[in-house]
């Protein structure tokens, strides 16, 4: 039996330590980025993202109309808006409906762009618009697109690994960016009481 495997069942894990920071880097170079951060779920994950690319009340972002709700719940969560547009025919979300969206609407503030039944979106083409794209991974975890892996081309990506998904640990999520100023935002959120000295 693997030693990490042994020790965890037998003495547990109390608090993030090596064995997450091995997971965390583990992930981010397979898919090539710079920084992870292990959550329990991706909805976590999701909601990690919009706080750390600052999007709150009001504020508008673009989800595809076939989508699992927790893409919803996490946009509810910091008090935006869903601005929920229409998918292609491989049920990936449209190029041409987010466009047709942007020409009339602002405050948009972000583009969260999963990729759906083993296919990737047309993520390179949705990055254009210029607007933070969160790029949910999923269903896509392996594979390459546009000779890239899937995962890398979001200014932040997300992955579920829910037992029922592609990549299943019966639970939990990953937060993924090459941006250093977002990524150090999303550890403190994520876990704020890892501090060398307090102040009292």
């Amino acid at each position: 039996m693997d030693k990490r495997l042994k020790n965890f069942l037998e003495k547990g894990i109390e608090e993030p330590g090596k064995a997450v920071e091995e997971f965390e880097s583990a992930i981010a170079n397979f898919i090539g980025r710079k920084y992870g951060i292990a959550t329990d779920s991706a909805t976590s994950a999701l909601h990690l993202s919009l706080i750390s690319l600052g999007i709150g009340k009001d504020d508008k972002v673009i989800i595809p109309s076939f989508v699992c709700v927790a893409l919803l719940n996490a946009i509810k969560y910091v008090g935006a808006i869903p601005a929920v547009v229409d998918v292609e025919e491989d049920f990936n979300i449209s190029v041409e409906k987010i466009e047709r969206y942007l020409k009339k609407n602002k405050k948009v503030k972000a583009i969260i762009v999963p990729h759906m039944f083993g296919k990737n979106a047309k993520i390179e083409k949705i990055k254009k618009f210029g607007i933070p794209v969160i790029e949910d991974f999923t269903f896509t975890i392996g594979s390459k697109y546009k000779g890239k892996m899937s995962g890398k081309f979001g200014d932040i990506s997300v992955c579920s690994f829910y037992y029922s998904k592609v990549l299943n640990a019966q639970k939990g999520g990953i937060f993924l960016t090459d941006n250093k100023n977002i990524y150090e935002k999303a550890k403190y959120l994520s876990f704020y009481d890892k501090k060398k000295k307090y102040e009292v």
